[in-house]
């Protein structure tokens, strides 16, 4: 089902539904415990969020890839992914504080 979805998204040019369905893919594939599927997925979702400028899907996307890291015992490269993920929530609340700050 999703195959024929993410298909039509494509067709269609709807990057937000061929976002959606591509972290539901990996979502499926964390919970069967098809880590490297998930993992391919979850990059492909967050590739398709950098191009859309989602910021909060690339967060997701990238503590999504640390969470199947640190649970295949990966560690170090849970890690990686988790400080990536941090780093770019800590500059979007910056940027929210700073929108808040303009508005006064």
């Amino acid at each position: 089902y999703y195959d024929h979805g993410l298909s039509l998204a494509k067709s269609v040019h709807d990057i937000n539904l061929e976002n959606e369905i591509t972290l539901e893919i990996a979502n499926t594939y964390r919970r069967m415990k098809r880590s490297q599927e998930a993992i391919t997925f979850y990059q492909k979702a967050e590739k398709i969020s950098r191009l859309r400028g989602d910021q909060k899907n690339v967060v997701k996307s990238l503590t999504r890839i640390a969470d199947v890291y640190a649970i295949q015992g990966n560690v170090e490269t849970a890690l990686q992914y988790f400080q990536k993920a941090s780093k770019i929530a800590i500059a979007m609340e910056d940027l929210e504080r700073e929108g808040e700050i303009n508005n006064l």
